[in-house]
Parts: C-alpha cells; structure tokens; sequence
C-alpha cells in the first residue's frame, strides 16, 4: 500500500509539476521513510525543487543518521538542468521542522560576486534563535560551511561585508557579534554585551575585539558611573553598533 501511495505520489509530481525523471530518480528515499511535502522554490539564478522526507512511525521507527525523523532532499537546478543534489538533516533542537517552501534561500553571503545557498535550520532554545546553514558556491557547485550554522540570527552586511549576529544570554543580558570569513569559515572578530553584570554588579556595555587569536576591551562602559564623557562615549557605541550599518542590511527571515 504504501508502495503504491508513492508511485501515485511520484506520478502526479511528475506530470503536474515539471519533475525530469532523472530528477525525480535522484532524490533519495530512505528505506522506512516518506516524501511528505515538495515545493518548487524560483531564486535569483537558479531554482530549486525541495522534498521533505519523514519517518514513517516518528514514534519507534527509522531515524537519520543525526538521530532526527525528517530529512529534505533539495535539488538544484540550473536553466533546468539538475547541478547538484543537496541532503539536509532537520537539526536537533529545532521548534519546529521548516516547510519545504521555507527552506532555501539564495544570496550571495561571502561576498564574491556568486549567488549561495542558505538552508533554513529552524529556531532554538528558549529564545527561539534562527539558524541556517551555509552552502557557498565555488566553480559551479556549493560547498557546506559548518561555521554559519552557529551564528544566531544572522544577518548580512554586504557594505561592510561582514555577517552580523544576535542573542539574548539571559533575561538581562544580550550579545551581539561581527563575523569575518577567513579561509572559508566564520570568524567572530568583534563581541558585544550588553545587559546585567553580576562582576560589576551593575549594567555594563561590553565591547570586545578579537587581536591575535585574543579578545581585548575596546570599551567597557559601567552605567552606575555614567557621567557626561560616558554618555557621550555610549551615544558613540549605540551608533557603532545599532546606527545605519546595523540597519541598512539584509535581514534575514
């Protein structure tokens, strides 16, 4: 029965959607699993054909290898043609797995003139913090970059072209990061906190810079002392970090 469920499944993708069967043979069914969603996503320069793929028991049955019960095979695809298939894993943690239709996006995020692709991970931990992997392109194909994915909602900054990053520590407390690509990965090369300090007792802004492999101080503001060269320092870090080159960006969704 469940045979014939996805030939009929397999049958209508193909006659109603535009599916090549060399397309549709590349996708890989794990045995125990089911494609449950698909959706044909139009980017800047190429397209993208994505199926989300579930366990069939998601209770007691077969798992990925990252010990998750939903996967998505994303087919790329260039003037029509099929370059690259792509496996994506939904992460451990996440809410909520994304629908097929949410999951890729195509931007250039290393700032090299060629379009990437951005998988859409999901959100975590109690503050829901977005994450996406990153697959850059290099002569044709896209290559994964596992640093990306730790960057908490990130954001891109093709001015400076830096990746920006953001995250609560706590109730009274929030990070905010720079990140540089150097030799294909994700550095964080600036770190800001702002919030509740328990060493100060007291609120504190927290610029830090990574030199040598070392974070050093760029400014440590303690609010309890604030008088008017604080403020006029402080007015000065707000527009650093939160003026126009936060703001005018692309904001990730």
């Amino acid at each position: 029965m469940k045979k014939t469920i996805f030939l009929l499944f397999s049958i209508i993708f193909l006659a109603s959607c535009h599916v090549s069967s060399d397309q549709m043979n590349s996708v890989v069914v794990d045995e125990g699993f089911s494609i449950v969603d698909r959706s044909e996503i139009t980017g800047k320069e190429l397209d993208f054909i994505v199926y989300m793929i579930r366990a069939d028991d998601e209770n007691n049955g077969a798992t990925t290898p990252s010990g998750t019960s939903i996967y998505w095979e994303i087919i790329v695809l260039r003037n029509g043609e099929m370059i690259q298939r792509i496996r994506h894993d939904w992460s451990q943690g996440a809410h909520l797995p994304p629908l097929a239709s949410d999951l890729v996006l195509e931007i250039d995020v290393d700032f090299d003139g060629n379009n990437d692709l951005l998988v859409w991970r999901g959100r975590f931990g109690a503050q829901g913090s977005a994450s996406y992997d990153l697959y850059i392109q290099y002569d044709g194909n896209f290559i994964h970059i596992p640093s990306f994915a730790d960057i908490p909602n990130p954001r891109i900054d093709p001015e400076n072209q830096v990746i920006l990053g953001s995250w609560r520590n706590s109730s009274a407390s929030h990070g905010y990061g720079i990140y540089h690509f150097i030799n294909d990965e994700l550095i964080k090369i600036e770190w800001l906190t702002t919030g509740w300090d328990t060493l100060h007792d007291a609120i504190i802004w927290h610029d830090q810079i990574l030199v040598d492999g070392e974070w050093q101080t760029r400014e440590l503001i303690v609010i309890d002392e604030i008088g008017s060269y604080a403020d006029h320092v402080l007015e000065d870090c707000f527009d650093y970090w939160f003026g126009e080159r936060w703001h005018q960006h692309f904001h990730l969704p």
